[in-house]
């Protein structure tokens, strides 16, 4: 018994010896690698979030700009707007604000069916859905400033107030 299990260890050995050992290829110029060509890398581009319905990437947006000095003519309209988020909800993320020479535009998401992340004041927003001149009540106007943290500001509204609104569809972020 010893016998055959010293066979088996010897055996075992060899054939592991073997499988261990590199096969040597022929050194052709088939078979040597190619030199790795450089090639200018361009910077990746920004990335892109959608968030509820998204906003198709064919659809040419409008500068906000645009729409402030159009304002009249698009009241009630859907279009596609872009600017930058100046503000956010700090609670939920439930709306955010884009703003142009003192100018300001609320954005709701459509049916409270989705957020923005709460930090993404600075990124550039592409927005689609309805814009509307429409006067905010006293209680909306205070609990906007109030979520913003601009308590002593939010005392001082006593009226509704005239103001630049947008009920997304769907955002785009970057």
């Amino acid at each position: 018994m010893k016998t055959v299990f010293r066979f088996a260890c010897i055996v075992l050995g060899i054939v592991a010896a073997f499988a261990a050992k590199p096969k040597k290829e022929p050194n052709t110029a088939a078979t040597a690698p190619a030199p790795a060509a450089k090639v200018p890398v361009a910077a990746a581009p920004a990335t892109v979030t959608a968030y509820g319905a998204g906003v198709a990437a064919d659809k040419q947006p409008m500068p906000f700009a645009k729409l402030l000095s159009e304002s009249a003519d698009q009241n009630g309209k859907t279009v596609v707007v872009e600017g930058t988020v100046a503000s956010v909800c700090k609670n939920k993320g439930c709306w955010m604000t884009l703003q142009h020479e003192g100018k300001e535009m609320r954005v709701r998401f459509k049916d409270y069916a989705f957020f923005v992340p709460k930090d993404c004041e600075g990124k550039t927003a592409r927005i689609e859905g309805v814009f509307a001149i429409e006067m905010v009540s006293v209680a909306d106007a205070r609990h906007y400033l109030e979520d913003e943290g601009k308590l002593e500001e939010a005392k001082k509204i006593t009226e509704p107030v005239e103001s630049y609104t947008f009920m997304a569809s769907g955002v785009t972020l970057r």
